[in-house]
């Protein structure tokens, strides 16, 4: 895998990440309460005045803003206006909520407590935390949590299936679906939960229902949460009691909690339940009287009760990913606790209690980071502890951050700047929005990037070079039982066993993990266990290169600016090392590397190579444009970006490996755009370069040129077998490229509930799809792994592997992945598992990768469809095949003219055009055939190798290609004359003179057929037809120099050849003369 530049700042893998101010918004505001769609742009916020504002942050829109009062005050006029009505008029259709609102009309609002998005995103998201199970992901190894830390990813799903296949998705998808909740905004006052619907087309918000205090035995309002299995909300209140209002039967349901605490209830969060069968999910509480309490709502009894809990808990949030409580107290501790017995499993004091509490991701795969504020009146000081909430008191001294720190520049006018809340967004754990008396802010920890990882498969240097050995052949054997194993065609050690030649290596916390591609028990792919391989010593950002040859790992300390490279299949060891190095990556072609090295105003790069075990120094300075370089990256060229010396425009430059010198000759400058990454297809050649928010795909081969441009930011790429698999911010995508043509298809994606039911599916919809429903993107920012047993693999910032595997499900994709590589015949194979309808689909995809036969020879392609693309691209014997069906079955143009009084006349006349259609194309292929621009044997117009100049198209040996001779060729053009002159007397000229060009000796006889049809048909006195075998007739005439029958009928007839001649038989001679210059050589248009 390349290396790639974040712009990050380097710092001690052991401190918190930094945190960079992206926008701040509205300054004059003080903002109290916030909340952040997961999967719209939108942050909702609002100020204690009960002023609240709806926002799209990188639109900088605000879409919508309204207070409480006026809210209210329009429903109490709505109110009086339906009471008017009432009274004076009969049959009013009264509201549903008229008679409540009348009894309850001088009921007080309160005070703004909370706010927050609930809609068919936000359900579907929070489920899958609750019911704590991943689609994507295997359920026993891929998961790496202590054997003591409950991890939400090994439940059972709330349909008690244990599966991750897309049938378990699609069915929560559907019941989903069946109960889909509104798009709301949720407003809780300590009087009121209100929930008001907003309209995305016409950007209104208008009311839509809500839960008064007076339905709550007149109980204060001080917490809520969704129970997000049941459309019902769990309501704590000030008595301690806890209540349940439904928000479809828009009524508060027989179901209570009575002295569920003493005291009133603080904060409430609903978390999984062990029992796959549970109506309800667990409930955890916490109040005032310093109880946390894990409540049964299937049978409203306590799980269990912790009580004195350091003082009285003000602080409440929990790890998504280890499924522990994370707790503050007013007692100044900080405190781990289990989420199913409530037990503290360590426990921090602290200067004071702290509140707001959010989890962050480092970039180093080291446990999450603990942001929270402080619970002070001043609340000025954000705090950064490891979520371990391991460390001492003089880290938390050292890694507070002040709130001057941002007033003085944000604020300025600010007398007594404070934080009041810190929100993390639920799908980007690296996003954050703070509210401060100074208004919003949006930020971002810039030292979250992508994890290191790196994949290498085992080989043998090929013993003997060719001009294709930079490249690899393609290894698609994960695609199917059916399809044959096809391995690198290189030379393998015997030694090494097969289930340990492909490999991948990542690091978590302080150690290097291996796996191995192995073949499980069914006969399919799969990942092993993970293997700790080596240990690092301390947790480090550090960088993993594999070699071409997989025998050589390459660990780069970031910080300490050290290399080492190990031998793995010698129990790794350590072959070289060297320091004050910048960066070091690997050539794709063979054991060469290239090590940046130097201070930031002056470096060189050093070419060496392993041979043997030996390192061998290959050049040791590349001649670069400048001694001002920022990075290098690997691939099949080294590349070079040079730093703000050079423009952007052209700070990049492209060398060899074996010479270090500019691989296109172009020395002394750079003459490309800078990129962030980019990512090389050792298959096909091409290089993906990521910019700032787009990315380029270009070819090498023959000749090195941009073929694609697409105006997207892309995190992170990765090409297997000539498809390129992107991760945006919030896509997984594959990409297939060919002719400057993009081809794609989603995988995975944050909108999962917009797919879902947009797409109402089965597992058996799934395998007739063009494309599958998303499966649910991971979150944060993701490094890709490898594509194994037709499954992609993702590693998250935890190190967390996840797998996305609808590939394997939808053979579309296989087909197309297959075609990508040049394995045109097994793609073949997958045709019958598709659904017929995209067949049509599947014949331009093989068109635009080079691949016209195999696109014609598909059996179930509409007779339409076929055509076009025969004429298109002069595959005649499909053409005649599917013009003969036509002819045959008269479908398509019965369907296209029902009520014609002539059908059959008009059929003949259509289909009679199109065989003369065809007979051209034919005739155009012949004549490339005689100027040689095609093989006069294969006959193959078209060839893959414009798409994959890598690959030896073997699969040409045995070609599905009917087309194998030119005699067979000129007898279907003569067959499609034929049958066009059968079908339509106007169309004999042109099998006239097709006779004259290619088969002379057949003219006479042609000649004496129309003579006698032409005597039956003045017999019948049909003239018509009359008229269209004298002009046939004509030509064949003029064409066998039988001057006594052509003269005989330019008499009888007045058409363009008799104005031509002028009914005189000197004229006659002229074109005697014409024909006997160019005999064979009639213009095609005369007779027609």
């Amino acid at each position: 895998m390349s290396s790639e530049n974040n712009n990050f700042r380097l710092i001690d893998a052991n401190e918190p990440p930094n945190i960079s101010v992206l926008s701040d918004f509205y300054p004059h505001l003080k903002i109290h309460y916030c909340d952040i769609h997961p999967v719209k742009s939108w942050v909702l916020f609002a100020d204690k005045r009960g002023s609240i504002y709806l926002f799209d942050y990188l639109q900088n829109d605000m879409l919508h803003s309204f207070s409480l009062n006026s809210m209210f005050e329009s429903k109490r006029e709505e109110t009086n206006l339906y009471r008017t009505l009432d009274k004076n008029f009969k049959n009013v259709q009264l509201p549903y909520w008229y008679d409540e609102e009348l009894f309850t009309k001088n009921e007080k609002i309160g005070d703004l407590k909370a706010v927050k998005f609930y809609d068919e995103h936000v359900e579907y998201w929070k489920k899958r935390q609750v019911n704590g199970f991943m689609m994507y992901e295997e359920k026993n190894d891929l998961n790496h949590t202590s054997s003591n830390t409950r991890n939400i990813h090994e439940e059972l799903d709330d349909e008690g299936n244990t599966s991750r296949s897309m049938g378990t998705m699609n069915s929560l998808a559907k019941g989903m679906n069946m109960n889909r909740p509104p798009k709301c905004i949720v407003l809780q006052t300590d009087m009121r939960i209100i929930m008001m619907r907003y309209d995305e087309v016409s950007s209104l918000m208008f009311f839509f229902d809500e839960v008064k205090s007076s339905q709550l035995d007149n109980k204060n309002i001080t917490c809520f949460d969704f129970l997000y299995k049941q459309p019902i909300i769990a309501i704590g209140c000030s008595d301690g009691s806890i209540r349940f209002w439904d928000y479809q039967q828009r009524k508060v349901i027989n179901k209570i909690i009575l002295n569920a605490h003493t005291k009133p209830i603080t904060h409430m969060i609903t978390i999984q339940r062990d029992d796959p069968l549970s109506k309800y999910p667990g409930l955890i509480t916490t109040s005032t009287d310093g109880n946390l309490i894990g409540w049964n709502l299937d049978t409203d009894k306590a799980d269990y009760i912790e009580t004195k809990c350091q003082g009285n808990i003000v602080g409440l949030v929990i790890d998504p990913y280890s499924g522990f409580l994370i707790t503050t107290g007013t007692d100044k501790t900080i405190a781990i606790r289990s989420s199913t017995t409530g037990k503290v499993i360590n426990l921090v004091k602290m200067k004071g209690s702290m509140k707001s509490l959010c989890m962050v991701t480092s970039s180093n795969c080291i446990p999450s980071w603990l942001m929270m504020l402080e619970n002070k009146k001043q609340k000025r000081i954000l705090y950064r502890i490891p979520a371990n909430i391991n460390f001492d008191q003089e880290f938390l001294d050292k890694h507070c951050i002040a709130v001057e720190n941002y007033s003085q520049i944000y604020g300025k006018d600010q007398k007594d700047p404070k934080f009041y809340c810190l929100v993390q967004h639920p799908l980007q754990p690296s996003l954050c929005f703070l509210c401060t008396s100074f208004g919003l802010m949006m930020v971002k920890m810039d030292h979250h990037r992508k994890p290191p990882v790196s994949s290498g498969y085992l080989r043998s240097l090929p013993t003997i070079t060719t001009p294709n050995s930079t490249f690899n052949s393609p290894n698609m054997n994960t695609l199917s039982p059916s399809v044959e194993n096809q391995q690198p065609q290189l030379i393998i050690d015997s030694n090494i066993s097969e289930d340990k030649r492909r490999y991948v290596l990542y690091v978590r916390e302080k150690n290097i993990y291996q796996r191995y591609v192995i073949t499980n028990n069914d006969g399919k792919k799969e990942f092993s266990s993970e293997k700790s391989v080596y240990s690092l010593g301390r947790i480090a950002n550090v960088k993993l290169g594999i070699s071409y040859s997989g025998k050589y790992v390459s660990v780069f300390w970031e910080n300490e600016k050290e290399y080492f490279i190990f031998d793995i299949t010698k129990d790794w060891k350590n072959i070289a090392s060297d320091r004050d190095v910048v960066n070091i990556v690997w050539s794709s072609s063979d054991d060469t590397f290239a090590v940046l090295k130097g201070n930031e105003f002056s470096r060189k790069i050093l070419l060496k190579k392993i041979e043997h075990a030996n390192l061998k120094l290959v050049v040791e300075t590349v001649t670069t444009a400048s001694t001002n370089i920022d990075d290098i990256f690997g691939g099949i060229l080294l590349g070079v970006k040079y730093g703000s010396q050079h423009s952007d425009e052209n700070g990049f430059q492209f060398f060899s490996w074996n010479s270090g010198r500019d691989a296109f000759g172009i020395a002394g400058t750079a003459y490309l755009p800078k990129p962030r990454f980019l990512e090389w297809d050792s298959l096909t050649g091409k290089c993906l370069m990521a910019y700032v928010d787009s990315y380029a795909i270009f070819s090498y081969k023959p000749v090195f040129k941009m073929e694609c441009y697409v105006d997207e930011r892309i995190e992170s790429a990765f090409w297997w077998n000539a498809t390129l698999f992107i991760s945006t911010q919030l896509e997984i995508k594959a990409i297939f490229v060919s002719n400057e043509q993009l081809f794609s298809t989603v995988l995975a994606s944050f909108d999962i509930a917009l797919y879902s039911h947009i797409s109402q599916k089965t597992p058996m919809d799934e395998q007739n799809s063009l494309d599958p429903v998303p499966l649910p993107r991971p979150k944060g920012i993701l490094s890709f792994i490898d594509v194994v047993g037709d499954t992609l693999y993702v590693l998250d910032s935890y190190s967390q592997i996840h797998s996305i595997n609808n590939i394997s499900i939808t053979p579309s994709i296989k087909f197309r992945m297959l075609v990508a590589a040049g394995l045109t015949k097994k793609a073949m194979q997958w045709i019958p598992f598709i659904a017929q309808e995209i067949h049509d689909y599947l014949s331009d995809f093989l068109c635009a990768f080079g691949y016209t036969k195999q696109a014609c020879s598909i059996d179930s392609l509409s007779s339409f469809k076929r055509l076009q693309l025969c004429f298109e691209h002069e595959h005649v014997s499909y053409g005649w095949d599917a013009l003969k069906y036509l002819d045959d079955h008269r479908i398509y143009y019965r369907s296209d003219n029902i009520y014609s009084s002539n059908k059959n006349e008009e059929d003949n006349l259509e289909l009679s055009k199109l065989y003369v259609r065809l007979g051209s194309v034919g005739e155009k292929r012949l004549n490339k055939i005689e100027r040689n621009q095609i093989d006069d044997v294969t006959l193959i117009l078209t060839s893959p190798i414009d798409n994959n100049h890598l690959l030896i198209n073997e699969e040409d040996e045995n070609s599905l290609d009917k087309e194998v001779t030119e005699r067979e060729l000129l007898e279907t053009i003569e067959q499609c004359y034929k049958r066009a002159s059968e079908l339509d007397p106007n169309t004999f000229s042109h099998l006239v003179i097709f006779y004259a060009k290619y088969n002379v000796d057949k003219l006479n006889e042609l000649k004496l057929e129309l003579y006698n049809r032409l005597k039956r048909f003045e017999e019948r006195k049909d003239d018509v037809s009359i008229n269209a075998y004298r002009k046939s007739l004509t030509i064949c005439a003029l064409v066998t120099k039988d001057s006594q029958l052509a003269s005989e009928l330019f008499k009888q007839q007045q058409n363009k050849l008799s104005v031509a001649a002028t009914l005189d038989n000197s004229k006659i001679e002229d074109w005697t003369l014409y024909l006997n210059s160019k005999p064979y050589s009639l213009p095609v248009q005369i007779g027609q």
